[in-house]
């Protein structure tokens, strides 16, 4: 899957992007969130990062990754500027510590992953930082997973921490697994 990522033509990557932002804008979930958890993409993700300046214009709350401590210990930092985000552990660009939320006051989350499949299940980059994110998430609150269209998969290997997001989104399609998974 990462090579494939690394492998997406400029063209296709631009195409699917786009895609994959309007699919994320119809949802009336981001449309209404006031805290959203974006993340800023690595190099073999989807650049949504666009969605941070929309947010902010509409005067939602957007808190990212924050890896105080390292990918072990989760924590989300609240971010009112691009300026105020860094590359730090891992290549991960995130807001300086001393703007951390509780992972309870998101509305909304944008999970990243080199795969999802059918059942919402990940593959990501093997830290777990997702999993232990989304496992402090308040009922009520929605993790929306965003891969490119080859990353979306019938099937992914899971273990019993692994956390499932309620929608999979991609540049054609939107799988709802709220009302449980399909093709289980």
């Amino acid at each position: 899957m990462l090579a494939r990522a690394r492998e997406l033509g400029d063209a296709e990557r631009v195409r699917q992007l786009g895609g994959l932002l309007e699919r994320l804008r119809s949802l009336p979930e981001l449309s209404s969130a006031g805290t959203v958890e974006l993340f800023a993409p690595l190099q073999s993700e989807p650049d949504v990062f666009p969605l941070f300046f929309e947010l902010r214009a509409r005067g939602a709350r957007v808190a990212f990754p924050g890896y105080h401590g390292g990918p072990a210990a989760p924590e989300l930092r609240l971010a009112a500027d691009e300026s105020e985000l860094s590359v730090g552990e891992h290549g991960f660009r995130h807001p300086r510590p001393g703007r951390a939320i509780a992972v309870s006051e998101v509305d909304l989350f944008l999970v990243p992953a080199l795969a999802f499949d059918r059942r919402g299940h990940r593959l990501g980059r093997g830290l777990g930082y997702f999993d232990r994110l989304l496992a402090g998430r308040r009922a009520g609150s929605l993790a929306v997973g965003v891969v490119f269209s080859f990353g979306l998969v019938d099937r992914l290997p899971s273990e019993l921490h692994d956390r499932p997001v309620d929608l999979v989104a991609t540049p054609e399609e939107l799988v709802d697994l709220r009302r449980g998974p399909q093709g289980a």
